[in-house]
């Protein structure tokens, strides 16, 4: 299922039967919902900072550590773990966590497990308190989580992921912004609803501070009649913000939604954010180091030759293919090269199933800047097609036996 290009990032893959008052005074996000969820019998969820009971000009606010996390990027619905990383459990002494959707959790522990229900991308950062008084952040060490999707199978053809996207070129400091500043926001999706009579209706925006705007979408193209959409932040904080796809069914009216959220985070008053940046020696700077535990290594890294785990690993994790499995379901795929999922509702696929449309998404590149076109996809499979007589036997019979009639082909198994 592997085809070739012309640089080291964006092989692309064709498949096609297979194939998320002082600084002390407030250091906190915008007032989230109220809830009464509890993590332990340390760690409550709030709705607001709790009351400085103490404050001094002079308290020396240290930059702490960032949150260590179990994993940077997960999946809807699967719990994290966050360690505070320079916060040490005392007396009189708490912390308050902010994982990026809205929430803030007060905890006396170190420890602070959290589950995202929805996908998007998430800044998390964490304030230390002695006495009610503010004396460490870690607010110039953002870090962001990213949390793919998880969507029920009898879903699936129903609703579409909504994306949120920023303008580089008007917010180059993106995720990151300060008060006053016009955030700009363009709301998409990773492909349109599969079933049938299923369309994209409206998007709904939810911009963290009280505001929201609801906009319809284009029934010829799916995308938002505004977009970009823009808001001002008056004060600073992490604020979540939401976008809701909601798709229609024209025949019976029925709609269902979708949700993702960005956070973004605003700074003002002497309050400063900044993503962590790893600050260490990288040894060969540009050069992936691999390591397996494995004899012989790779056989190849071309992935129309390589037929075997060593290898496809580097392969799989180098090249970028059309689609990508939905977790770990084998029948329902997310659109990654590829703006859509071809399917006969979006007609996309034709004639019977003997022709399937893959539209290439925008703003992809090779590795020496040069833009993927739909010609650099046929020419890898192509060539992926022209190597299925190889010896040793290559993966490239997986597309060929259903493209080339009464082709012969040497089938391997992973060696």
């Amino acid at each position: 299922m592997k085809g070739v290009s012309k640089g080291i990032i964006a092989v692309i893959v064709v498949v096609i039967i297979v194939i998320v008052g002082g600084v002390a005074a407030y250091y906190a996000t915008k007032k989230p919902s109220v809830t009464t969820s509890t993590t332990s019998t340390s760690t409550t969820t709030t709705s607001s900072v709790p009351p400085v009971t103490s404050t001094s000009t002079t308290t020396s606010v240290s930059s702490l550590s960032p949150v260590a996390v179990s994993t940077y990027a997960t999946v809807a619905g699967t719990p994290i773990n966050f360690v505070l990383s320079s916060f040490t459990p005392s007396s009189n002494k708490y912390a308050l966590f902010y994982p990026g959707n809205g929430k803030v959790i007060n905890t006396t522990s170190q420890y602070v497990n959290v589950t995202y229900n929805y996908p998007g991308h998430y800044l998390v950062y964490y304030n230390v308190y002695q006495n009610g008084v503010l004396t460490g952040s870690s607010l110039s060490n953002l870090i962001e989580i990213t949390v793919a999707p998880s969507i029920p199978e009898s879903l699936a053809p129903l609703v579409t992921v909504p994306t949120i996207t920023f303008n580089i070129t008007r917010n180059p400091t993106a995720p990151v912004f300060t008060t006053g500043e016009t955030v700009y926001l363009s709301g998409g999706f990773l492909q349109p609803p599969s079933g049938q009579n299923m369309t994209i209706y409206e998007y709904v925006w939810n911009f963290g501070n009280g505001q929201t705007q609801t906009v319809m979408a284009n029934q010829t193209t799916f995308l938002p009649e505004t977009n970009p959409v823009n808001v001002t932040y008056s004060s600073p904080g992490l604020y979540a913000v939401s976008l809701t796809v909601v798709t229609k069914n024209v025949s019976s009216g029925k709609t269902y939604n979708y949700t993702t959220y960005q956070t973004v985070a605003v700074s003002g008053n002497s309050i400063t954010f900044s993503l962590f940046k790893f600050s260490s020696n990288v040894p060969s700077p540009g050069v992936i180091q691999v390591a397996e535990n494995q004899p012989g290594g790779p056989y190849s890294l071309d992935p129309d030759i390589d037929y075997e785990v060593v290898g496809f690993e580097v392969i799989a994790n180098v090249y970028q293919t059309l689609l990508l499995y939905n977790g770990s379901n084998t029948t329902s795929f997310i659109p990654y090269a590829a703006s859509e999922v071809p399917s006969v509702q979006n007609g996309l696929i034709k004639n019977n199933y003997t022709e399937y449309i893959f539209p290439i998404r925008s703003g992809l590149y090779f590795s020496n800047g040069d833009p993927v076109t739909a010609y650099d996809v046929w020419y890898s499979i192509i060539r992926a097609l022209l190597f299925v007589g190889g010896l040793p036997g290559t993966p490239d019979w997986i597309i060929a036996q259903y493209l080339v009639p009464n082709v012969t082909a040497v089938v391997n198994s992973f060696r």
